[in-house]
């Protein structure tokens, strides 16, 4: 629900708004000749509504942010940016938002922090292969779940739960505990 005026239902064929008040119903899909500018994808995995009022979207083609509900702005990202960059990768599950201003991403090649930059978005990155403050026990992450100011959960697909502690603060220092399944 959106500003508690429209339903967002996500589906494997797009996105659909619905505006109660008005009884319509907007289906939502990729344009491939504003590719940068719809839904990156017409498999949607989750959306999320942060606390600028914009819409997330995560798809099975990276994710999509709806910034303006009058005139439906679209924003499309995908895995096309180096390691060295930032995301690396198209599948993206689910996105949250931490009260300390991250919002973080659930993907098949581990979790992305995203840190609004002006125009633009740094990336940092989680992974299994990762330094030392950076490491998880598994890259396929299915789920994030936030709980407080400063705890993060990330449900992995074979390495258990993570758990991401996060300096209360800022979140700059975050440390990484491993829980698997006995």
């Amino acid at each position: 629900v959106h500003l508690n005026v429209h339903l967002w239902i996500i589906t494997y064929n797009g996105l659909f708004q619905y505006k109660p008040a008005e009884g319509s119903v907007r289906n939502f899909l990729p344009d491939p000749t504003q590719k940068h500018f719809s839904l990156s994808h017409k498999t949607v995995w989750s959306s999320f509504e942060d606390s600028k009022h914009r819409i997330w979207v995560a798809t099975h083609l990276g994710f999509t942010v709806f910034y303006n509900d009058d005139q439906y702005q679209f924003r499309a990202f995908f895995g096309d940016w180096t390691k060295d960059e930032g995301l690396v990768t198209d599948r993206v599950f689910r996105i949250v938002e931490q009260p300390v201003g991250s919002l973080w991403l659930a993907t098949h090649d581990g979790v992305f922090r995203l840190t609004e930059q002006a125009d633009s978005f740094a990336f940092s990155r989680y992974h299994s292969e990762g330094p030392a403050g950076r490491k998880m026990s598994y890259n396929f992450v299915n789920d994030l779940v936030p709980q407080g100011k400063n705890r993060l959960w990330a449900a992995t697909y074979r390495g258990g739960v993570n758990e991401f502690l996060l300096e209360e603060d800022s979140g700059q220092n975050i440390r990484i505990k491993h829980h698997r399944p006995s």
